[in-house]
């Protein structure tokens, strides 16, 4: 991978802790570097501290091949969705403190109420019960090939993309929307779109993002 590439990361893993989406040292970030290699983020490590040089590379099995430290202990969920969706270069785990909110209640926030936010993230799965770093894996990989995210249960976020700067963009919304539609629950609740306009947003969703 070109060191271009992985400053881009650790530009990422500095934008989510800076956006209070990755706290202490919670959170990790990968890219599919090719069809064999992954690099992601070190465990242990808050992410405003990771340099292109922290990054560890594994294989598709999760062996680490490269890097000072162990690859995080989220690997294989992202690994998961790799193999799943070929289309799928880059994978985000954290923890925005508005869709955790959704997340410790085990509740999905109403994605269809945000023409922005069904544009850019399409669909993510809520996860529950809780999962462990042992038994996520196998449900990314079971409901990978129809959505982008997981929102899973008492836990954060899991969200890819087909590049880094996607992943990320859908991060940022997503949060945006678990936010708004929190706040909305004072005045009445989210009204939904109507469903020629959601069938429009879908087709623009699969124009410039394609799953």
């Amino acid at each position: 991978m070109s060191g271009s590439t992985a400053s881009s990361i650790a530009q990422a893993c500095v934008r989510l802790s800076a956006l209070g989406m990755a706290s202490a040292n919670g959170g990790n970030v990968s890219v599919r570097a090719s069809k064999s290699r992954v690099l992601v983020t070190p465990t242990g490590m808050c992410l405003h501290e990771v340099t292109p040089g922290d990054l560890v590379t594994v294989n598709m099995s999760g062996r680490k091949l490269k890097g000072r430290g162990k690859p995080s202990i989220e690997t294989q969920s992202h690994l998961a969705f790799y193999e799943e969706r070929p289309d799928i270069r880059s994978v985000i785990h954290c923890h925005p403190p508005y869709a955790l909110a959704w997340a410790l209640a085990r509740k999905a926030p109403p994605m269809k109420c945000f023409c922005e936010g069904y544009f850019l993230v399409d669909d993510v799965k809520l996860v529950r019960p809780y999962q462990t770093p042992v038994t996520q894996p196998a449900v990314v990989r079971k409901h990978a090939a129809k959505v982008n995210g997981f929102l899973l249960s008492n836990h954060g976020l899991l969200m890819a993309g087909a590049e880094l700067r996607t992943a990320l963009l859908r991060v940022e919304t997503y949060e945006l929307l678990c936010q708004s539609a929190l706040q909305a629950e004072r005045i009445g609740g989210a009204q939904q779109i109507e469903p020629r306009q959601l069938a429009w947003l879908r087709r623009l969703h699969d124009e410039h993002f394609p799953r």
